[in-house]
């Protein structure tokens, strides 16, 4: 109890302290926010920039609507605090679970490598679903793994876990998989015997129903919305592979890679760390984008293999614990202050247009940041200068630029305008704001 009581404390310190730390938000953070906000009014506006976005899992946007009408109004500094809530949770619950299925100093080294893990703890203080998604899955795999033991209505709350994890992520959907690799693994030639394996299927689409009738009222498709999410997801190329790769361990550490292997070994012979790490390894190579917070869906796992590990060699190699346990908190805690600058710019000249005066929509590669400042109509870059001009005939007033990616035909349509300097921020990659004769123009 003594151990729960102090990560439950130093937990929420670090998760909720960088919260008062200013920073701007991601697009994908500004995205989520915005349809949250627009939720909060009418729980059938599923929007952002007047667009259906259903192909965005629902979850998260709903908890933030959810939130706001409670508290009385939209408000953003209340929404930033749901994935920091979930994540305190989610760091408990693993110590509690693992303690009951494994043994206490398992559970306290496998909680204390996830909070610790620098791509964990940074994104656990933005307005982002993975850590949502990873309490959700894990839980889900956990309350299946009680089932088998013999308490049926398990699977009825895994199954409605399971739902809910994939309405947060859409790869919410290995849950099945996974589920039924366990269940082979474990009754081996007569898993089809398990009963509670179809209520746990079953009961997966309890929550899922909903929003598929809602995709079929927008989309005229009872499944579009998976559809449109798998269109409009990318595709990876090699050097992008690569750079994931790269990017991906000196985030998690090389720490924390190395302990999660070598647990791995200790583990083998565990059919539930089996297919859960399996249905994790499948997940990453399925996907057609990657980015290194895609790990996080399945943090915990990873937490519980390297827990297991330095638990086995925790009395033999305690400095050595010590010291991996105060490098991994001195990366975060500069993760987290380093990259809370990036979107400053972003911000301040979103803030700008939205206190000025001047009517009309506004051109910038960050729709969703500029949305969720300003609450106008934002257009994405055109293609070319002489579509920018279109635009600026019609109803746009403002046309931001970020210097870390500006329009090839930045320099052109400067050149062929007459421009008044009337702020500048030297924040991010800095911000520059022009107004034209006609027109008011901001440049990050």
């Amino acid at each position: 109890m003594k151990k729960l009581l102090i990560l439950a404390l130093c937990t929420g310190i670090l998760l909720f302290v960088p919260n008062f730390i200013e920073r701007g938000f991601t697009y994908d953070e500004a995205l989520y926010l915005s349809i949250g906000r627009n939720l909060s009014q009418d729980f059938k506006d599923y929007t952002m920039n007047s667009n259906y976005m259903l192909y965005r899992p629902p979850v998260l946007p709903y908890l933030i609507s959810i939130t706001s009408r409670v508290a009385g109004g939209f408000s953003g500094g209340i929404s930033m605090g749901i994935t920091p809530f979930f994540s305190f949770l989610l760091i408990v619950l693993l110590y509690i679970v693992i303690k009951h299925f494994y043994d206490e100093k398992i559970a306290f080294f496998s909680a204390v490598f996830l909070l610790l893990c620098p791509l964990y703890l940074r994104h656990s203080v933005r307005v982002l679903n993975h850590v949502e998604f990873a309490f959700f899955f894990s839980m889900a795999l956990f309350s299946f793994r009680k089932g088998l033991q013999g308490r049926f209505w398990w699977f009825f709350l895994s199954g409605i876990l399971g739902g809910l994890a994939f309405l947060t992520r859409y790869v919410g959907v290995m849950y099945i998989p996974v589920m039924g690799l366990y269940v082979l693994l474990e009754r081996k030639t007569e898993f089809y015997k398990e009963k509670g394996c179809y209520l746990s299927f079953f009961s997966f689409f309890i929550p899922v129903i909903p929003w598929a009738l809602f995709s079929n009222e927008v989309y005229n498709g009872y499944y579009e919305f998976m559809r449109v999410a798998m269109a409009v997801i990318p595709t990876d190329d090699f050097m992008h592979t690569v750079q994931y790769i790269a990017v991906t361990i000196l985030e998690l550490t090389p720490f924390f890679i190395l302990f999660t292997i070598l647990g791995i070994k200790r583990l083998k012979r565990d059919s539930f760390f089996l297919a859960y790490f399996c249905g994790t390894l499948l997940t990453l190579v399925l996907l057609r984008h990657r980015e290194p917070r895609f790990i996080l869906d399945f943090s915990p796992v990873l937490a519980l293999s390297a827990g297991v590990f330095a638990a086995s060699i925790y009395e033999r190699k305690k400095t050595l614990i010590h010291v991996v346990i105060i490098l991994l908190l001195l990366q975060s805690a500069g993760e987290v202050v380093y990259t809370s600058q990036f979107e400053l710019h972003i911000k301040e000249a979103g803030l700008y247009i939205a206190q000025s005066p001047v009517k009309g929509a506004v051109i910038a590669n960050e729709e969703a940041q500029m949305y969720y400042y300003t609450q106008r109509k934002v257009y994405f870059y055109p293609l070319s200068e002489k579509e920018s001009k279109i635009l600026l005939q019609e109803d746009a007033a403002f046309f931001v630029v970020n210097h870390c990616s500006p329009p090839p035909y930045l320099d052109e349509l400067l050149q062929n305008s007459q421009w008044e300097l009337i702020f500048a921020t030297e924040k991010g990659c800095g911000a520059s704001i022009y107004s034209g004769k006609n027109f008011v123009f901001d440049f990050v």
